[in-house]
């Protein structure tokens, strides 16, 4: 039983309800017959109701007299009846012809708002209004407009498990078009070009935060770095190190960043979820954004006719130059609507996607119903966390051995307890917790780890009572004892111990944020925001000692890599500053000032 067939059952009884009103005429044996298994799935009104019962009384005694008149009678009436069909049949598919119509210019006009701010799905919903009512030459003069007007895109692949992975403080690496010359970017907020003997010819430190990415101009005379937030801009560089451009228009970390084959354009990739692409003189040509997704990898084709976009959620966009729009007429590039799409567009619901067994589909759901909760107010909020966890759970069902169905499930719900805390929802999360600190191998532990600490630092205090931070830092301890355990994996740990410090701090959950930073510790030593942190938890913790011993060992020492700070003095006092400015202080924060002015 389709939704296509469910919605011409309800067309053919509201039309016959029309004709009911108007000339008194009630439903039909056949009629009857034809609706009869559907009824239920309809949820008619109270008119509607009214006609198939008055219309079944009506049967009921037509059938009993029947039984005591002649055959002749009998013969006359199954022919008026027939007449009826006839004439009903086509005045139900004039009808349904109509609605159709009536639908297609609804989702041609919602084509054409929906094209100003994401043309792509403007295009497809203007296809689909094309579908249903292929005869209205305005639907099709409005899929040319949305096609000339717009640059699109096509997802081209989606890599569900993707989950980077930094081997060391070196962020990006590539060789000159020569293949002469390696050129580095670091986390000390350094580009280095070096010979292939390992001899370095130029370090250019012209930005004041991590490089996250490095490339070569095509003719291998220049070179482009893109940075971390807290300095997000990209900028161009001769090979003796001097500064040639700086391109700012991104908001946070730029990720990734490209030459165009002609030299002529660049591309970049930011955390702020648009791509840019500009002119060497640092002008906006064109921003792509609308992924609601970190934006971690950019390129162009070889032949510049075509820009390849990649995320953080595993999507990957491919823009097409313009081609006419016959040639695109012909060929059927563009996606089709998925279920996020639909349930957006009220084309479907959530009793269709119950029933679906398709993978994506549930999955496309889930995620459509997470957006909408984290958009909404209170009340929708846990009905759509509802859906999001009923999903979940229907995925992690059908596909036990994906682990990051679980961890979606356990951050729907973690969503959902926020927003309507109960003691089920809590003893529900409880065994997730569980069942994850029963896991075994590295990579799903690792896996694991990432997962907590996102929802560490995404939710509110509630995760405390839930006990998010404590698996998380026992998951920590899982793996911290394997001795096989890499390096790579120890700094990853490590940085994210760090972040739920940081965050723990601000949140003023505190013996959890020494708890992170000790762990952080003892992962890895060299992390820079150990020293950074360590003595601010103590301080907050009562325990001004240790802090001032920390203090005390790191204030005179250089810093780099961390904003402008010269010395570790200088972050602390920054630090503390920015707290108190936060209404997040304590009384041993007067001593350590004094400390750092000696």
């Amino acid at each position: 039983m389709t939704e296509i067939e469910i919605l011409e059952v309800r067309q053919f009884i509201e039309s016959a309800h029309y004709f009911w009103k108007k000339h008194g005429v009630l439903l039909s044996d056949d009629d009857l017959k034809y609706i009869d298994p559907f009824e239920k799935k309809l949820s008619l009104s109270e008119e509607l109701t009214s006609l198939i019962v008055k219309s079944r009384e009506k049967y009921n005694r037509t059938r009993t007299r029947r039984r005591n008149i002649v055959v002749s009678a009998g013969i006359i009436i199954i022919f008026l009846l027939s007449i009826f069909s006839v004439w009903a049949l086509k005045e139900r598919n004039r009808a349904e012809d109509l609605n159709t119509k009536v639908l297609a210019e609804k989702y041609n006009l919602l084509a054409t708002n929906i094209s100003v701010y994401d043309p792509t799905k403007g295009l497809r919903l203007a296809e689909y209004a094309y579908s249903l009512d292929s005869a209205n030459q305005g639907i099709l003069s409005n899929i040319k407009r949305i096609y000339s007007d717009n640059i699109f895109y096509t997802l081209i692949a989606k890599q569900e498990d993707a989950f980077a992975k930094q081997e060391d403080a070196i962020t990006s690496v590539t060789f000159s078009p020569d293949g002469k010359y390696i050129l580095t970017g670091s986390g000390d907020a350094t580009a280095k070009l070096w010979d292939l003997n390992g001899n370095l010819l130029t370090a250019i430190k012209g930005q004041s935060s991590s490089i996250n990415s490095v490339a070569f101009s095509p003719d291998g005379l220049s070179f482009l770095t893109g940075s971390f937030g807290t300095d997000p801009s990209a900028r161009l560089w001769d090979l003796k190190g001097n500064l040639i451009k700086v391109f700012k228009g991104h908001t946070t970390s730029i990720f990734s960043v490209s030459f165009s084959p002609d030299e002529k354009k660049i591309l970049t990739g930011s955390a702020d979820q648009t791509a840019i692409l500009w002119d060497l003189h640092g002008n906006i040509d064109q921003i792509f954004s609308g992924y609601k997704s970190y934006v971690t990898s950019v390129a162009f084709s070889p032949d510049g006719q075509n820009i390849l976009i990649g995320m953080d959620n595993g999507s990957i966009r491919y823009y097409p130059v313009k081609m006419s729009y016959n040639n695109y007429n012909k060929i059927d590039k563009y996606e089709k609507l998925s279920s996020f799409d639909k349930l957006q567009y009220s084309i479907t619901n959530i009793n269709n996607i119950r029933s679906s067994d398709n993978e994506k589909e549930l999955l496309q759901a889930s995620e459509y119903y997470i957006n909408e909760a984290i958009q909404s107010g209170m009340g929708d909020k846990s009905k759509y966390l509802n859906y999001a966890v009923e999903l979940y759970n229907k995925l992690l069902k059908e596909n036990p051995g994906k682990k990051e169905y679980l961890f979606n499930l356990l951050r729907a719900s973690v969503y959902d307890y926020e927003a309507n805390p109960t003691d089920q929802k809590k003893n529900e999360i409880k065994s997730i917790n569980d069942k994850v600190l029963s896991f075994k191998s590295i990579d799903d532990l690792t896996l694991a780890c990432y997962t907590y600490c996102l929802i560490c630092v995404k939710n509110d205090s509630s995760v405390i009572r839930l006990k998010i931070p404590d698996s998380f830092l026992q998951i920590c301890s899982k793996l911290l004892a394997y001795p096989d355990l890499s390096k790579a994996k120890r700094k990853d740990i490590s940085r994210w111990c760090s972040y739920i410090s940081t965050d723990f701090i601000q949140k003023k959950e505190f013996s959890h944020s020494l708890k992170a930073i000790l762990t952080a510790q003892l992962s890895d030593s060299t992390n820079k925001e150990i020293c950074f942190l360590l003595p601010i938890a103590y301080i907050f913790n009562n325990q001004y000692d240790r802090a001032e011993k920390v203090i005390n060992e790191y204030k005179n020492k250089s810093l780099t890599g961390i904003d402008n700070f010269k010395t570790y003095k200088e972050a602390y006092r920054h630090v503390i500053d920015l707290l108190e400015d936060r209404a997040i202080t304590h009384p041993d924060f007067a001593k350590a000032k004094e400390l750092l002015n000696k």
